[in-house]
């Protein structure tokens, strides 16, 4: 789930790399290349093997070869991932981009749509949307994301009564650890426990060249974008009033100082490091809300118009809303995380965390996350090339799945996920310089270490996290072991990958103490 750079790569550090190429080469009978690796922060850079097979055949091939030759194989999709989930240097990476068969078929009696693995979000949005149906549990913005990378790591949702898409999943068709094809569907008693296991896969199942997911009628929703001040929310009954009270609500917080006076930028500006002044407060910005709330579905779609939200306490807050349908509203209705311009997407930190009845643990958790950001700002500071948001979102657990991060939801099911992501000012600079990456590791560390302090009820966003984050790693193990557990048994119980050919270094870390 990685990016890849177009450039052809030398074979430096990896000395069989040649011959290893040839060796796939022959076998697939189409091209295999050298690259050069980037992973999706911009921080590493080294050399892989990069096949694109256009056949399920030639997937079977290159797995089977790559067996032989004793390599890993893992499979690249948009380009969505901070976490290391990509190929390891001097292994393999897949695209399915040319992969070539039918590439959607509608079951209308069923509500099933199958998609190749060729196509991304956006895609199999539009192509649903000309059949009147639509993805349920997908508001964010992720368009270019392939559709197994996207169930892949468990985390894309709508709402607080939606759970994640993955748990919409009913059918994969893949390409095991021996080369050998692969069919599972929810119609058969026995392949459920398979595809429950590997509804998030992080890519460990298998090579998944079709999915079967659950579809609903398309519907209208209105989507509104509005500005309220962070202490707004903070308060109990006014966010759970926003999030219970609408279809969807994401709560983003740019981190752009907007909240600060000007005597407080003039002294951060000034200073070397960015550090703001202890007299700023985090609780004087705004956030960002984004709001989809359900309408009567014979009302007509409507442009973009002025409208308002009214919190609980009764105040209320100008917003722009527009009504669509669902299907179209996917694109507009939401944050973008693709390039614009010269800014580029560079970390993301999230955690999925229980959300209580009253709402009292996201308060928690909400306080807590705005201190660690404070004490960021006035300790450390804030590189210049970097700026980002504090992103809140809401979703429900369902039990089918092994792996989701939602797993840490107490017994109402609800969670919360709590993020920092930043961007970085600079794509003629692809791979991000040593100043900036020490300060982005800096800051990592300290939002990630600071939101996990005296909270174990934690668990990291499978994409979202590093393993350079002292005891980040350890929530997968402490929070998700049983689950691990049970996946490693489906896994070898089915002979999805017994020679481990799909595990890459930090997925075989996590798994190795299980």
């Amino acid at each position: 789930v990685l990016l890849i750079r177009v450039a052809i790569a030398t074979t430096s550090g990896c000395p069989n790399l040649e011959s290893h190429r040839k060796a796939l080469e022959g076998k697939l009978g189409s091209t295999v290349q050298i690259k050069i690796f980037n992973d999706f922060s911009g921080r590493k850079s080294y050399n892989v093997l990069w096949a694109k097979p256009t056949s399920v055949r030639q997937i079977s091939k290159l797995v089977k070869q790559a067996k032989k030759l004793g390599l890993t194989v893992r499979t690249v999709g948009g380009g969505h991932s901070w976490s290391p989930l990509h190929p390891d240097p001097c292994q393999i990476g897949v695209s399915l981009s040319d992969l070539k068969g039918e590439k959607y078929s509608l079951d209308a009696e069923n509500n099933r749509l199958t998609v190749l693995s060729s196509e991304n979000v956006e895609q199999i949005m539009q192509w649903a949307a000309n059949k009147n149906v639509t993805l349920g549990p997908m508001p964010l913005r992720v368009l270019d994301a392939s559709f197994p990378g996207i169930i892949g790591t468990g985390s894309h949702s709508s709402n607080i009564n939606a759970s994640p898409i993955a748990n919409d999943v009913v059918g994969l068709e893949l390409v095991d650890g021996k080369g050998q094809v692969r069919k599972f569907s929810d119609n058969d008693e026995e392949d459920k426990e398979v595809i429950d296991a590997c509804r998030v896969h992080l890519g460990l199942c298998g090579i998944i060249y079709k999915t079967t997911i659950k579809v609903i009628p398309d519907f209208k929703l209105k989507f509104s974008s509005g500005v309220i001040p962070v202490r707004k929310l903070l308060d109990t009954t006014n966010r759970k009033d926003l999030v219970m009270n609408n279809w969807g609500v994401v709560m983003i917080m740019p981190l752009t100082f907007a909240g600060a006076t000007q005597a407080e930028k003039q002294v951060m500006n000034a200073d070397p490091l960015r550090r703001i002044p202890e007299s700023y407060d985090i609780r004087n910005e705004n956030f960002f809300v984004r709001i989809w709330s359900e309408v009567d579905q014979n009302t007509p779609i409507q442009d973009p118009q002025p409208d308002s939200i009214t919190l609980a306490d009764g105040s209320s807050y100008s917003t722009t809303s527009v009504i669509k349908p669902f299907s179209s509203g996917i694109y507009n209705g939401a944050f973008s995380i693709e390039p614009i311009g010269c800014v580029r997407p560079r970390s993301a930190i999230s955690f999925a965390q229980p959300e209580s009845d009253d709402f009292l643990a996201s308060s928690a958790t909400l306080e807590n996350g705005l201190n660690v950001l404070e004490r960021i700002f006035k300790d450390i500071g804030f590189y210049s090339r970097l700026f980002g948001a504090n992103i809140i979102r809401w979703m429900k657990h369902d039990d089918r799945c092994l792996l989701c991060n939602t797993n840490i939801a107490d017994a109402n099911k609800k969670v919360m996920f709590y993020e920092a992501s930043t961007n970085f000012d600079g794509c003629n600079d692809y791979i991000i310089g040593s100043t900036g990456r020490t300060r982005l590791r800096e800051f990592e560390t300290e939002f990630g270490a600071g939101v996990m302090k005296n909270n174990s009820q934690s668990l990291p966003h499978w994409a979202k996290h590093n393993p350079y984050v002292p005891g980040m790693t350890d929530l997968f193990r402490s929070n998700l072991n049983e689950n691990l557990a049970s996946f490693l048994n489906v896994r070898a119980k089915y002979k999805l990958d017994k020679k481990n050919v799909f595990v890459n270094c930090h997925l075989r870390d996590i798994f190795t103490l299980v």
